[in-house]
């Protein structure tokens, strides 16, 4: 059966196709996990698949993720800051301060009281109040970011305007789950090479896009 998904959009009509989400090593501008969800799908949903079943630990390296404001949920900050994980999420302006409040009152992870982790409980609470720190201090600093930002961008850039992301016409959720990741891993495999060789990626993007539609 074709799986794909109709929906009505009310400035593009119908459309029709599924959500692409996509795990990057921003410092290695590596693939880490792609998988393919109905455009249904809530985004608490995804971000705690994709994020904290992927990156969450109760221990070891602090690791963190940036997002854009789709994924604004208190529960993305919290539950993602109690698995080690600091959540760099877009926050909407009118529920900032809110935000803070929760973030300033965020309890711990329960599990670290327990007998196995009870001879690193002052370790682990030290290193969730400074992971609560640098949440606070990136929600407030989100712009800061703009440069790793862009590393992504261009890698969606790349996916859509050389490899034709944007105009893949596949109607099935297990070919356009291999069709997305193959796309995918040669943008990021493309914009390594373009960082590694110092090569402008504004204008080696469009140039080879255009290479493309002549070719």
């Amino acid at each position: 059966l074709i799986d794909l998904e109709f929906l009505h959009s009310m400035t593009k009509g119908t459309v029709v196709g599924f959500q692409v989400a996509y795990l990057i090593n921003l410092s290695k501008l590596s693939f880490e996990k792609l998988k393919i969800y109905s455009k249904h799908a809530e985004k608490k949903r995804i971000w705690r698949e994709m994020v904290n079943d992927e990156l969450g630990t109760k221990q070891g390296e602090i690791k963190s993720v940036i997002a854009d404001a789709g994924f604004f949920a208190y529960v993305n900050y919290l539950d993602t800051a109690r698995l080690r994980v600091i959540p760099v999420i877009k926050s909407r302006s009118d529920c900032k301060e809110k935000l803070m409040k929760k973030l300033e009152n965020c309890p711990s992870n329960l599990i670290w009281f327990g007998k196995k982790y009870r001879t690193q409980l002052e370790e682990l609470l030290d290193e969730f109040r400074e992971i609560l720190q640098k949440t606070m201090k990136w929600v407030e600093n989100y712009d800061d970011f703009k440069d790793l930002r862009g590393q992504i961008e261009h890698i969606f850039k790349a996916a859509k305007m050389i490899f034709g992301m944007d105009n893949m016409h596949v109607y099935y959720r297990k070919h356009c789950f291999w069709k997305a990741f193959i796309i995918l891993y040669m943008s990021s495999l493309l914009l390594q090479f373009l960082n590694l060789n110092g090569i402008n990626k504004n204008r080696a993007i469009p140039l080879l896009a255009q290479n493309r539609r002549f070719s």
